[in-house]
């Protein structure tokens, strides 16, 4: 009968006789230790690889990739960009944006946001925002709607549901020149969404492309585009391959 030498060298050590009964109890106590030990291992290293996977998941849930920028006064021709950046192995997903930093107020309680400026048709090419709306649909940012999307944190801070109305007041470059009024627009709270991130839950609001656009007053046009790759860890490299597609008069960053 086969008998391997490993399994033999064991049960020697385990099954002794009467006066070999101390080897007999360390070698068992020996073996509980080390699978002890490698079972806390694998579990620790689960945990471990778990969290960071989670942690990444949702860092770049709102976060791109890669973000394309062109000169001042935006893109004005983002879709040609779009198809130069798109042409690059590698990137499954781009859509413009607008970013307008703001005070966004409640029955006298202001809070600073920033509003990021999406379109929803592209928007879900780009990033997992969906997947994290506790309430009410992306569709509902479109030109012109003044409606917003605002994180449950800021959403708890400012009393705010559903259907409520906020007050956005945008500073503009005559208020921080000392002269002029900020810009005030009125916005109804049309969806919630929770990402699990202080950053994100806590000081981020989304409004339509064409309602932030309105609130910059730079230029009715994309400030730039925000790119995704199939990994996100192909990012820094792919980069490079986007600024060379789409030309030098462009700024390239990844995440």
């Amino acid at each position: 009968m086969f008998h391997p030498l490993s399994i033999f060298v064991g049960l020697r050590y385990v099954r002794t006789r009467r006066q070999g009964f101390f080897v007999s109890f360390i070698s068992w106590v020996s073996m509980l230790g080390v699978a002890l030990g490698v079972a806390a291992l694998i579990t620790i290293i689960s945990v471990m690889n778990g969290f960071e996977g989670e942690l990444r998941g949702r860092l770049v849930a709102l976060t791109a990739h890669a973000t394309v920028e062109g000169p001042p006064g935006g893109l004005r021709d983002w879709q040609n960009v779009a198809a130069r950046a798109m042409a690059v192995e590698g990137v499954e997903g781009a859509a413009p944006f607008v970013d307008v930093q703001a005070m966004l107020g409640r029955s006298g309680n202001l809070r600073p946001v920033l509003l990021h400026g999406v379109d929803p048709a592209v928007e879900s090419s780009v990033s997992r925002i969906e997947e994290h709306l506790v309430d009410g649909r992306l569709e509902s940012l479109q030109p012109g709607s003044r409606n917003m999307i605002i994180g449950r944190i800021l959403a708890w801070q400012l009393g705010a549901e559903i259907g409520d109305q906020l007050t956005v007041m945008v500073p503009g470059r005559e208020l921080l020149a000392g002269k002029g009024a900020p810009s005030l627009r009125t916005f109804e709270v049309s969806g919630i969404f929770e990402i699990g991130l202080q950053e994100h839950d806590a000081s981020l609001a989304l409004v339509s492309l064409g309602d932030a656009a309105e609130l910059g007053a730079a230029s009715d046009k994309p400030e730039g585009l925000r790119l995704r790759f199939k990994n996100v860890m192909d990012a820094p490299a792919g980069a490079g391959a986007v600024a060379a597609a789409v030309g030098e008069s462009y700024e390239v960053t990844d995440w």
